[in-house]
């Protein structure tokens, strides 16, 4: 039921605003566009290009040391799915990794919410 409710909303939202993949706006906005956005090109590109390492990006800031980031945003088992769409689709399939760390979320406020409150 939990499921099913977060779903309803969610699909409810991104048909209204027009959100991938009934429409071609995203959830992107403020610091996911400039960050999150460019963190999973980058992911994307050193796991299916091979050019790029995943752990070190000489291209900014004279050498950026990502196992922070990777570590605090893109090691999640979600962030795998990039690799199953085009790059020039990435911007747009954020907004299903987002509805689904929600859904996942939810289930486990509820997983919680029934261990510690059997009555």
């Amino acid at each position: 039921l939990t499921i099913g409710i977060s779903l309803v909303i969610l699909i409810a939202i991104f048909i209204a605003k027009g959100i991938y993949p009934f429409g071609h706006n995203s959830l992107i906005y403020s610091d996911m566009y400039d960050q999150i956005t460019s963190y999973y090109y980058y992911f994307y590109d050193a796991i299916r290009g091979g050019t790029n390492s995943l752990f070190i990006n000489f291209n900014a800031a004279n050498g950026v040391n990502f196992f922070g980031i990777i570590a605090y945003y893109l090691l999640n088992p979600f962030s795998l799915l990039i690799l199953l769409v085009e790059r020039s689709k990435i911007y747009l399939f954020i907004s299903v990794i987002i509805a689904l760390k929600i859904i996942l979320c939810n289930i486990t406020c509820l997983y919680m919410i029934k261990k510690l409150f059997k009555k």
